[in-house]
């Protein structure tokens, strides 16, 4: 077989396995031991929301929080320490702008000698699963919160308790580093029935002027759930 045409069947050869790679349902990279990515599957391009062809020649630097390429570069390290095989639990952006979670496996590519050449990755996006599982874990939390608040109701707490208790329990719930139930006082003031704060040394005012410079205020007058994310 003449050169011309080795060389014709190893690009026919590079063209099915490509596509064969761009068909699997889970991105799969070689990124060698410059960092830069040198095979990328569709998948795993749709990650970025961009061409394959513009992933290649770069590195993770460029496409990934600083956040995750540190923790991608804790989990290779026994790929280039011993050799082996590592695989692991990350969250990361996607191209949606939505957060999503993979399950990443990561191994040694090694030449004839066993010498490591490049880093090849396969990246399962177990985005759905990981918030089924989450929404049932907040719904058993809010479900064993309620129990307690329940609980200290059915055994004759007194109300300023039964309130610290709610405003704690929902403090945690909504990872918050304080909680506290109110009471509106016509128009213009509502008064603290129970409060909660992670801090022990803080201190709650007994009562709040409604002057729609707190989200208190615009609740109160609007009925509706209020956000503020700057006082």
């Amino acid at each position: 077989m003449h050169l011309t045409e080795r060389l014709h069947e190893a690009k026919r050869d590079v063209r099915a396995l490509q596509s064969i790679l761009d068909q699997l349902p889970m991105a799969i990279y070689l990124r060698g031991l410059d960092d830069r990515y040198r095979v990328v599957n569709a998948c795993f391009a749709d990650e970025f929301g961009m061409p394959a062809e513009e992933i290649i020649g770069k590195t993770p630097q460029q496409l990934h929080p600083e956040a995750l390429n540190e923790w991608a570069r804790e989990l290779e390290r026994p790929i280039h320490e011993r050799g082996e095989t590592v695989a692991g639990e990350s969250a990361a952006p996607h191209a949606d702008g939505t957060e999503h979670y993979h399950w990443v496996v990561k191994y040694p590519v090694t030449d004839a000698d066993g010498n490591l050449v490049a880093i090849g990755g396969a990246i399962l996006d177990i985005t759905n699963r990981r918030r089924v599982e989450l929404a049932l874990a907040e719904a058993e939390a809010e479900q064993a919160a309620f129990h307690r608040v329940a609980a200290s109701v059915a055994q004759g707490v007194g109300f300023p308790a039964v309130f610290e208790l709610v405003a704690h329990e929902l403090a945690l719930l909504l990872g918050f580093e304080a909680g506290a139930v109110l009471r509106f006082e016509g128009d213009d003031e509502a008064t603290v029935l129970g409060a909660w704060m992670a801090d022990p040394s803080a201190t709650m005012l007994g009562s709040i002027t409604l002057d729609d410079s707190t989200a208190t205020s615009l609740v109160a007058h609007s009925g509706r759930t209020a956000r503020m994310d700057h006082y």
